[in-house]
């Protein structure tokens, strides 16, 4: 999963990884400030890439599962294998 700044050719972005069997996949905040209650101002928790405005999600298997298969005429081996690409536009993460 990307978190894109920008566009996704040209922007740049903070990636993370995740079997899907672990079914959930996160990005930790970076916060900064002083809760009210201790006397600041409050609290801002944010991405690493400040204005986030695209998240693209991309599904393959993992490399075990790429499957192998011989085809005539040809001597070394193929690999077959697919990715789905989903890709929100127009985020706005923000209050």
């Amino acid at each position: 999963m990307k978190l894109v700044n920008g566009t996704s050719s040209a922007g740049s972005y903070d990636y993370a990884y995740a079997d899907a069997s672990v079914g959930s996949l996160t990005f930790d905040p970076i916060c900064i400030g002083t809760p009210v209650q201790a006397g600041g101002s409050g609290v801002y928790c944010g991405f690493s890439l400040p204005g986030i405005n695209e998240v693209i999600v991309e599904v393959s298997p993992g490399p075990n599962d790429v499957t192998s298969l011989a085809a005539a005429g040809i001597t070394e081996g193929i690999q077959i294998s697919w990715t789905y690409r989903y890709i929100f536009g127009s985020i706005n993460p923000g209050p």
